[in-house]
């Protein structure tokens, strides 16, 4: 199961956050964005228990996290790349 983890930071906390999420295999990948959410994280659980256990327990827990939001894929598709 993939979920996509939107996470709204203190300031000057993003380069931290993006660190432990690199430490830990539930996340295929994260960007620092513009807008809305600081951090989208792309996480790999084996259900939804695994990944709300992963959001909850860890990600909500560190310093600098002021909130998440979980957005569970239904369907995914890839379209034509130019990389």
């Amino acid at each position: 199961m993939i979920a996509f983890i939107l996470i709204v930071t203190k300031p000057d906390t993003e380069e931290q956050i993006l660190s432990k999420l690199s430490e830990h295999e539930e996340v295929i990948e994260a960007h620092f964005v513009t807008g809305e959410f600081d951090i989208i994280a792309k996480v790999r659980g084996k259900d939804i228990k695994e990944i709300s256990e992963f959001v909850s327990k860890k990600i909500r827990t560190w310093e600098g996290v002021q909130r998440t939001v979980t957005a569970l894929s239904i369907k995914e598709i890839r379209g034509k790349s130019a990389y």
